[in-house]
């Protein structure tokens, strides 16, 4: 069974500000990292995912409005995902 099932990303677009929730079954670390159109890290973050909804705010005010990717990845079982998301 995948500990981390449901992976969701809100508002989307966004402004300042998004919300990254994740429905886990299992205690697992998960890393969170946002790039740029060109491929540049914006921001990088290392989350313990908890048994249940675990929900992680992103802060972007220092970027510029455009096109990004959210890069999820969980640590023991490889679980990989890319969000495209978009910032007004």
């Amino acid at each position: 069974m995948n500990p981390a099932t449901i992976v969701n990303v809100s508002p989307n677009p966004f402004t300042d500000t998004f919300i990254v929730s994740v429905e886990a079954t299992c205690v697992e670390g998960a890393s969170l990292n946002l790039y740029n159109v060109a491929g540049v890290a914006i921001q990088r973050s290392s989350i313990q995912l908890a048994p249940g909804l675990n929900r992680v705010e992103i802060q972007t005010e220092d970027s510029p409005s455009g096109l990004y990717y959210l890069h999820y990845k969980t640590a023991i079982t490889g679980m990989f995902m890319v969000i495209r998301m978009v910032k007004e």
